[in-house]
């Protein structure tokens, strides 16, 4: 949704393909690592297809509500993106995959997607430095 300039449009385009008592998640990053980035560097949202937008959940939420979406929990995520993010926005995204630190971080994300045990730290940081913040939202309305 931070990508979209018509948000509340893309909620309405979720409605209609989810069914009635669906459920669908929504990611977005939090407030305080986009903050963050932006105090890093112009980049993160000069960027072409970048950010164009920092949420407050609650902003989404009444967006997916307006749709017909009634947000049923809430969780974090992507923890040890924060770091990476944090890195390529100190090395200047339009040159940040030349560094050899931003390489090697991504290789360890992709990794990490594949151990049982880096699942768990990172469980650990989604509590302390979250990138995403996550929106559960059901659609409302009986099932056909």
């Amino acid at each position: 949704m931070e990508h979209v300039h018509d948000f509340r449009g893309a909620a309405r385009e979720l409605a209609r393909v989810t069914r009635p008592g669906g459920t669908l998640a929504v990611t977005i990053p939090t407030a305080t690592s986009e903050h963050l980035y932006l105090r890093l560097g112009d980049d993160y949202f000069e960027s072409p297809g970048g950010h164009i937008r920092i949420f407050r959940p609650r902003t989404l939420a009444e967006g997916l509500a307006s749709a017909g979406f009634a947000t049923v929990g809430v969780g974090f995520a992507h923890g040890f993106h924060t770091p990476y993010w944090v890195l390529r926005s100190v090395m200047g995204l339009p040159r940040a995959d030349t560094s050899l630190l931003v390489r090697g971080y991504h290789q360890f994300l992709i990794r990490a997607t594949a151990s049982r045990f880096l699942e768990r730290v990172e469980d650990v940081l989604n509590r302390i430095c979250p990138k995403s913040v996550i929106l559960y939202a059901e659609r409302r309305g009986a099932a056909a």
